[in-house]
Formats: C-alpha cells, structure tokens, sequence
C-alpha cells in the first residue's frame, strides 16, 4: 500500500470513530483528521465508505468500512 493511502485510511478510521463517539460537527471533525475543507472531506469519506458523512453518523454508514 502507498504511504499516502496509509494515511488517509488512518484519516478515515479517526473521523468513522469521531463521527460515531461524538457530537461534534462535521466540520469540527473534517479539521481535527485533516480537512480544513469540509467538501473535500466529504468526498474523502465518501469513496472510502460509500456513505456521507452525515449519513454514517445516523448509522446509514456504507459497506466498505475498514
């Protein structure tokens, strides 16, 4: 796996158990894994788990979880 992919799986993993364990905003958590762009992230989000973000939160969350 290429270092960058590494990364941005970390990324993701921490905004999924953010989304899940917390109230925080998307936007809050887009900043916290390193998206200060909130539409960036989503789309970050959304090809690694098939889901908006929003949608993960409310347990609507994708099949390619990792």
């Amino acid at each position: 796996m290429p270092p960058i992919r590494y990364v941005n799986r970390k990324r993701m993993e921490r905004a999924r158990l953010l989304l899940r364990t917390t109230d925080r905003s998307i936007k809050e958590i887009a900043a916290s894994v390193g998206y200060p762009d909130t539409n960036h992230f989503a789309k970050a989000f959304r090809r690694e788990t098939s889901s908006s973000p929003s949608a993960y939160r409310t347990g609507g969350g994708g099949a390619r979880e990792g």
